[in-house]
């Protein structure tokens, strides 16, 4: 019989433990999934069990154990109900529709919950159950009635009869919210202050072109909380961002006595960096400007040895830091950390890309993966993820699609970042993707294998690059793919020319700024003779408008008016500085994928009618209140708006909360109008734009006013007699 059962508090604070993500004797996280039980692509509707009225049991989870992560899409937000019953018991503790779930608050609080990217809800709340959980849903096959398919994947872990918890309680105790708040803030890495006592690990090292140096060894026993890496020029200068140092340098850690490392990777891809990624902390790795941070503990009995191996032809200078913590004795119970490498092409066809195959005791705590199809569509994050572990015959741990592994679904929307997961590019038909495992880890007590499919059957023409992250027991050799100059290469993304700026985009919602202006430079060099340069070259004038303020940018803006022939180019920078003359000058853009009509006030300011132009009108603001609208005609395909008002105050732009009605009468463009009535956008959040089959964005230098803002729809079924749509956002100017 279990014994005294761990109150929930308890349980919660013991999830900021920092070596729990590193212990290899915690519980193992299974996975309970809607997969296509006969391996296709039908990974929707598989239930364990059908139930009486349509509903359907998704899980029947024994105790004591704990769930750890609930993720789902393609069901009713607003309709569709999860119950979850603990305990045996008839009345479900948990009785709501995910759009409930989102408003509830604690628990279900970003960071540990969320409801984003292509309509998909995920959790990280732990619910504890002392002998049962059961997760039940309606909506069943009753597509008729607006409850489409449902995906979702759940990971919980199974406990010893010894470890008895107490169950999710029916109400939060003033400890339970305290222990859960807590939870958040480390969870999002503000519970920790690491940064505060970095210290040198080694001395600065030069590493000229063809050498392999030794940049620190430290003995243990002892963890390394933080790595830090920070890399300049052999002059001591910062590097350019895109200067490629990430793929020609290696980074080898070796841990006590070992002969071949355990970490042997392209050097930025340990820290997230991966084919032109954006700037980016996550909770375990980043980077920006020549910094690379890692927050995977890293224990070792004996010593650590930290190498670089440098195959490009520059020399560099690289200074390591840490976080170290000395141990009076090891603890057998914490694994060595290992990263490996893996590179496969557009003729691997019939394979699935490998994440991880190891031997030996461990835990598989999660990877970075860029993949890039060559087939012009999304085909290839329809592949599943798959844990084999221990010589199965047949994988327990099998997903329903790439992009639903890393939290998201229908091929995503915009680039994010959250503390565990994140998408850090995506461009047609190019993604780069993360996420970390801790205490929904698998663990494996003699192999593992993770995989990817590369699309269904196989059959996708792409390349796919990872690093994986693991624990094991005793140090092992990290079996890469081969790392030689010509393997490390960029593969060429035959988009790249079309796709400018979506790809900036990129790097403005991240606010890497310096990142985006370095592409344009690379940009410029692989295309010479791009008809467009000038206004490429005055968007990196905007740049320093952001990160250096406009009056550095002003010169910059009419010393282009006076050496520049290009008419775009020079009405482009004409515009920014009539923005700079008076503050009542604002910006408004429209970009939609239908013909829409912009007004602000009682006054149509413009229309557009042309997915690919970007449309910016100057436009007069005084202090007081003001309607932004926009009248949309539907058109079938890729119906989707955005709109950004640009103000020295501010940005007013397309969000989840404007509101829309069916063609109203003139009255909404007043301030007064009462629109109480009117629904809102809520969910009806389309992907980033250009939406497919649309590629093409007219260049422009108006930087974040197509990054930042959303592209945003109608919530409910369009009326049969309507043609046209009104989105209406009020704002006021001080």
């Amino acid at each position: 019989m279990p014994g005294k059962a761990c109150p929930y508090s308890k349980f919660v604070e013991g999830l900021t433990d920092p070596d729990r993500v590193c212990a290899v004797d915690s519980p193992s996280s299974e996975l309970v999934s809607s997969a296509d039980p006969q391996g296709g692509n039908n990974d929707y509707n598989n239930f364990l069990e059908a139930l009486p009225n349509g509903w359907a049991l998704l899980a029947d989870l024994k105790g004591p154990g704990c769930m750890f992560r609930f993720w789902e899409t393609g069901g009713n937000n607003n309709r569709q109900r999860f119950q979850f019953y603990f305990d045996d018991e008839r009345t479900p503790r948990i009785d709501a529709t995910v759009g409930e779930l989102h408003r509830w608050g604690v628990p279900f609080m970003a960071p540990l919950s969320r409801h984003e990217q292509g309509s998909s809800w995920w959790s990280y709340v732990p619910l504890t159950y002392r002998r049962r959980l059961r997760i039940t849903t309606d909506g069943v096959n009753r597509s008729h009635e607006g409850f489409p398919r449902l995906f979702y994947q759940i990971n919980y872990s199974s406990f010893p009869a010894a470890k008895a918890v107490e169950s999710f309680p029916v109400r939060l105790s003033p400890a339970d919210t305290n222990a859960l708040r807590h939870f958040s803030d480390y969870w999002d890495g503000r519970g920790t202050n690491a940064d505060a006592t970095l210290a040198p690990l080694g001395k600065e090292t030069v590493v000229a072109p063809g050498q392999t140096s030794l940049l620190a060894t430290v003995q243990g026993p002892a963890v390394l909380r933080q790595l830090q890496i920070d890399i300049k020029g052999d002059k001591q200068e910062a590097l350019p961002v895109d200067w490629g140092v990430a793929r020609d340098l290696l980074l080898r850690i070796y841990w006590d006595d070992s002969r071949r490392p355990s970490v042997d990777v392209p050097l930025g891809t340990l820290f997230g960096d991966m084919w032109c990624t954006p700037a980016f902390q996550s909770r375990f790795f980043g980077f920006s400007n020549g910094t690379f941070s890692c927050r995977f503990p890293m224990p070792f009995k004996g010593a650590a040895r930290f190498e670089a191996v440098n195959s490009g032809t520059n020399s560099v200078v690289i200074s390591t830091s840490g976080v170290l913590q000395s141990l009076a004795e090891w603890d057998r119970r914490m694994g060595y950390f290992h990263a490996v490498w893996r590179r496969s092409g557009p003729n691997d066809l019939g394979r699935a890309h490998q994440i991880v195959g190891a031997a030996g005791c461990g835990k598989y705590v999660g990877c970075v993966l860029a993949v890039m199809s060559l087939d012009r569509n999304w085909w290839l994050l329809e592949g599943n993820e798959s844990i084999r572990r221990d010589g199965e015959a047949v994988p327990r741990w099998l997903g329903t699609g790439l992009e639903d592994y890393f939290n998201a679904g229908w091929y995503y929307r915009n680039n994010f970042v959250r503390p565990l997961h994140g998408l850090l590019y995506k461009v047609p038909f190019h993604t780069v993707q993360y996420r970390v495992h801790t205490d929904d880890a698998p663990t494996f007590r003699t192999a593992i294998e993770v995989q990817f499919e590369r699309g269904p059957g196989q059959a996708s023409h792409a390349w796919m690059e990872s690093v994986g992250f693991y624990y094991l027991a005793e140090p092992a050799s990290a079996s890469s793919s081969p790392l030689t100059p010509e393997n490390r290469e960029r593969p060429v993304d035959p988009m790249s020319q079309v796709t400018i700026m979506t790809d900036l985009c990129n790097y403005e919602r991240f606010g890497d700024y310096l990142g985006a202006k370095a592409f344009i430079d690379d940009y410029l060099r692989k295309n010479p003779d791009c008809p467009f340069a000038a206004i490429l070259r005055l968007r990196q004038m905007a740049y320093v408008e952001r990160t250096q303020g406009s009056e550095v940018a002003i010169p910059l803006y009419r010393r282009l008016l006076e050496v520049e022939q290009s008419p775009e180019a020079r009405k482009f920078a004409e515009l920014l500085l009539w923005f700079h003359e008076v503050p009542s000058h604002a910006l408004l853009s429209v970009y939609c994928g239908n013909k829409t009509s912009v007004f602000l006030d009682r006054h149509e300011v413009g229309e557009v009618n042309n997915p690919q132009l970007f449309a910016v009108f100057p436009v007069t603001v005084s202090p007081g209140k003001h309607v932004l609208g926009l009248e949309a005609t539907q058109r079938g395909q890729a119906d989707w708006v955005q709109a950004c008002l640009h103000t020295h105050q501010g940005n007013v732009m397309t969000e989840q909360d404007w509101q829309f009605s069916f063609s109203p009468d003139r009255a909404w463009r007043e301030p007064e109008f009462d629109s109480h009535s009117w629904a809102t956008t809520g969910d009806a959040v389309m992907e980033g734009p250009p939406v497919l089959p649309v590629y093409w964005t007219s260049p422009h230098p108006f930087v974040d006013m197509q990054a930042k803002p959303l592209a945003i729809w109608v919530s409910s079924d369009w009326p049969a007699n309507e043609s046209v749509a009104v989105f209406r956002k009020e704002f006021e100017v001080r």
